[in-house]
C-alpha cells in the first residue's frame, strides 16, 4: 500500500487549530498545517504561534495593494463593478430629502390682560430623525393703548427655547415686527413648536395687522453618501488563554440506606429527667345550686351626715391645683374648681373632688348650668344713710357749643355729643365709624371680621397590644393631627385629663401616663381652627400728581395676603379694577385682573413693602383722581 500524508484535520464547522496547548489535539505548531473540512479551509501558525489562514476561501484576506483593471486607484475612490469587471472610482453624493413644517396663521391673533400667560399664537409638528431643527417665526405686534409693552418667545412643547423678545410702543397701534430664531438639538422624534405670548401690560395687543404670525421648522441634514461595498473580513484572531475552571456541578442522589446492625446491649438506667411544666387548668366545672338566703342580719346604725355640695377652693390653672398637694380651708368630700378667666381656655370651669389626700378630676362646667344652691334666708333690711353733700360740678364740655381744638385734646370725663363730630371735612353716614389710617382720622364703613369656622375630626384606635402612644393612621386611615389644647381624648368612652392621663408632646401623638391594652378603644377628637379672614376695609385718597400713591396699607406681620376692589375716577372718566396681592416679608407679588373703564385707563397698579408695612400704589393717568379702595385680606 502506498505511502499517505495527512494533515491534522475536523469536521466540526466554525473550529480553528490550537496553538497555546501543545497537550490539546489540535495543537499545531509553527509552520504545521490543519484542515477544517466542513469549512474548506486550511489554517497554519506563524513564528510567534499566530493562527492564521491559508490558500483560497479565506474569511479575511490582508493586501497593502489592489489592483483593479491595472489601477490601484486614488485617495477615497471606492471599488466598483459594471457587471462584467470592477474598477475604482469616486463615490457619488446623494442628496436626503428636507423634512420641513410651516404655518401661516391667516387670522390676527390677540393677547388681551385677562387671558392666562404663556398664550399660544402659533403651532407646528414635525417628526425627526435626531438631527437639530431650526425654529424660525416672524410677525408684527400692534398695542392698542398707548404704553402697553409684552414678550414672546419660541417654545418646543411646553419648554421655553431661546430668549425672550420685548415689545412696547408710545402710542396706539404701533406695528412692531419681529423674528425669532432657534436651532433646537433634539433627539429623534415627535415635536410641537410654538411662538407664544408670555406677558403683557398697559392694555390689549394684536399679533398681525393684515395676518397673523407665520412659524417654520426645517430639520438641518447633510449630504449622505453611496453606501460603501461591505469590507473583507478580518483575519481570525489568536485563540483566548483557557477559561477558568467551571462551577463544581450539583451532588449526586444520596445512595440507599445499609442494612441495620445487630442491637447492641442495653445501657444503664439513666438519672430522671427534671419534672415536666404544669398542664394547662381544666375548664370550670358547672355552678351549684344557689344555697338558701340567709336570715336577715340586724339593722346598722346611722352614718354621720354627709357633706352638701361645695366648692372650697378655685385655682388659676391645672397645673397649680396638682402642685397643691397639701391644701388648706378645704375638707375630704368638697370640690375645687379651676377658674383662668378666658372661656375659650380648655381649662376653665374643670371640677375636682378632694379625697383627703388627692384631687381627682369630676367633670369639666364649661357652658353647662351650675348647681343650684339652696336659698338663703332673706337678712333684715339695713337702715338708710344720709344724704351726702352735693358735690362741685366737674369740668366739662358744654355740647351745645361748637368746638374746634387745634391740637390733641385729653379727656379723662365722659363727653357728651348732641350734634355731629366733623373729621377730615365729613360728618359721617349712617352706619360708618371714625377710623384712624395712623396719621389721621376719618368716618368710614365699620369692618367686619368674617366667621372663624372651626371643623372637628374624631380619629379612632382598636388596640391590638399594650401600648402608651398612639400616632399615626386611625381605623379609617386618617392620620392624627391636632393642636394641643383643642383635643378631648376618650378611653373606652371615658374622657381622659390631659396631664394627669396622657400628654401632648406633639401635633401627632398623645403619650398616655399608663398603658393602654389590646381591647382598648381611644378615641381623639380634635377641634381644626380655620383661617382668619378681615374684609370689608375701605379707604378713599385724592391725588394732586401722577407719580406713585399710596393709597391703601397693612401691617405685614399680621396679613399674608389681600384682595383689592379699586376705583379711580377723574371727571367724568370711570375705572375699576381687581388685584390679588401677596408677599414674602421682603417682595410683593401683585397680579391685576377684571378691569373696566369708561373711557380709558385712569392708572396702573403695583405695591412695595416700606418697613413693617405692604403698601398699595396707584399711578393715576391724571393728577387730580379720586382713588378708592376695598380690601379683604388673610392673617399670616
Amino acid at each position: 500500500m502506498p505511502n499517505k500524508f495527512q494533515f491534522k484535520r475536523t469536521t466540526v464547522s466554525g473550529r480553528t487549530a490550537n496553538t497555546t496547548n501543545a497537550a490539546n489535539a489540535a495543537f499545531i505548531d509553527k509552520g504545521e498545517l490543519a484542515i477544517n473540512l466542513a469549512d474548506r479551509k486550511v489554517f497554519s501558525s506563524d513564528a510567534s504561534n499566530n493562527i492564521f489562514e491559508v490558500g483560497s476561501n479565506l474569511s479575511s484576506l490582508a493586501v497593502t495593494t489592489l489592483v483593479a483593471n491595472g489601477s490601484s486607484g486614488a485617495n477615497a475612490q471606492i471599488l466598483a463593478s459594471n457587471g462584467t469587471g470592477v474598477y475604482w472610482t469616486s463615490p457619488t453624493a446623494t442628496l436626503g430629502s428636507v423634512n420641513w413644517a410651516q404655518n401661516n396663521v391667516s387670522a390676527q391673533q390677540y393677547a388681551n390682560t385677562t387671558d392666562s400667560f404663556p398664550k399660544n399664537l402659533a403651532s407646528i409638528t414635525i417628526t425627526t430623525s435626531g438631527s437639530p431643527v431650526q425654529v424660525t417665526a416672524y410677525g408684527d405686534a400692534n398695542p392698542l393703548s398707548a404704553g402697553t409693552w409684552g414678550k414672546i418667545r419660541l417654545y418646543r412643547d411646553s419648554t421655553g427655547i431661546g430668549g425672550e423678545v420685548q415689545f412696547e410702543a408710545s402710542g396706539a397701534n404701533e406695528n412692531n415686527p419681529y423674528a425669532l430664531a432657534f436651532i433646537d438639538n433634539v433627539s429623534a422624534g415627535t415635536y410641537t413648536y410654538y411662538i407664544k405670548c408670555t406677558q403683557i401690560a398697559g392694555g390689549n395687543v394684536q399679533f398681525g395687522e393684515a395676518n397673523g404670525p407665520v412659524i417654520s421648522v426645517v430639520e438641518l441634514q447633510n449630504v449622505v453618501g453611496a453606501q460603501g461595498a461591505q469590507g473583507a473580513q478580518g483575519a481570525t484572531g489568536a485563540q483566548g488563554a483557557q477559561g477558568a475552571q467551571g462551577a463544581q456541578g450539583a451532588t449526586g442522589a444520596q445512595g440507599a440506606q445499609g442494612a441495620t446492625g445487630a442491637q447492641g446491649a442495653q445501657g444503664a438506667q439513666g438519672l430522671q429527667g427534671a419534672q415536666g411544666a404544669t398542664g394547662p387548668q381544666g375548664a370550670q366545672g358547672a355552678t351549684g345550686a344557689q344555697g338558701a338566703q340567709g336570715v336577715q342580719g340586724p339593722q346598722g346604725a346611722q352614718g354621720a351626715t354627709g357633706l352638701g355640695f361645695k366648692i372650697a377652693k378655685s385655682y388659676v390653672s391645672v397645673a397649680a391645683l396638682t402642685a397643691d398637694t397639701s391644701p388648706t380651708g378645704i375638707l375630704a368630700g368638697e370640690f375645687a374648681i379651676v377658674e383662668t378667666g378666658d372661656v375659650n381656655d380648655a381649662e376653665n370651669s374643670r371640677l375636682y373632688l378632694w379625697n383627703g389626700s388627692v384631687y381627682s378630676y369630676v367633670s369639666d362646667l364649661s357652658g353647662s348650668t351650675g348647681f343650684t344652691g339652696p336659698q338663703g334666708a332673706t337678712g333684715p333690711q339695713g337702715a338708710q344713710g344720709v344724704v351726702g353733700p352735693q358735690g362741685p360740678q366737674g369740668p366739662g364740655v358744654d355740647a351745645n357749643l361748637s368746638v374746634t381744638w387745634a391740637n390733641t385734646q385729653i379727656f379723662n370725663a365722659n363727653v357728651t355729643f348732641n350734634a355731629g363730630v366733623i373729621a377730615n371735612s365729613s360728618i359721617g353716614a349712617n352706619g360708618e365709624v371714625l377710623t384712624s389710617n395712623g396719621t389721621s382720622v376719618y368716618w368710614g364703613p365699620a369692618v367686619v371680621a368674617s366667621n372663624v369656622y372651626t371643623s372637628i375630626v374624631t380619629y379612632t384606635y382598636s388596640i391590638s397590644s399594650n401600648t402608651t402612644v398612639i400616632t399615626g393612621a386611625d381605623a379609617n386611615t386618617q392620620v392624627l393631627s391636632y393642636t394641643a389644647g383643642l383635643e378631648s381624648v376618650f378611653l373606652n368612652g371615658s374622657k381622659q385629663i390631659s396631664t394627669t392621663d396622657y400628654t401632648t408632646p406633639n401635633s401627632a401623638a398623645i403619650v398616655f401616663t399608663s398603658n393602654v391594652i389590646n381591647g382598648d378603644v381611644v378615641q381623639i377628637v380634635a377641634q381644626i381652627p380655620a383661617l382668619n379672614v378681615l374684609e370689608g376695609v375701605s379707604n378713599s385718597q385724592s391725588t394732586s400728581t401722577t407719580a406713585n400713591t399710596i393709597v391703601d396699607s397693612f401691617a405685614k406681620a399680621v396679613y399674608r395676603s389681600a384682595k383689592y376692589y379699586i376705583q379711580i375716577t377723574s371727571g367724568s372718566d370711570y375705572h375699576i379694577t381687581e388685584a390679588l396681592l401677596l408677599h414674602d416679608g421682603s417682595q410683593v407679588y401683585v397680579t391685576e385682573y377684571g378691569t373696566v373703564f369708561s373711557n380709558t385707563s385712569l392708572g396702573n397698579v403695583s405695591a412695595n413693602i416700606n418697613s413693617s408695612n405692604v403698601n398699595l400704589l396707584v399711578a393715576p393717568t391724571n393728577s387730580s383722581s379720586v382713588v378708592k379702595t376695598k380690601r379683604i385680606t388673610l392673617d399670616v
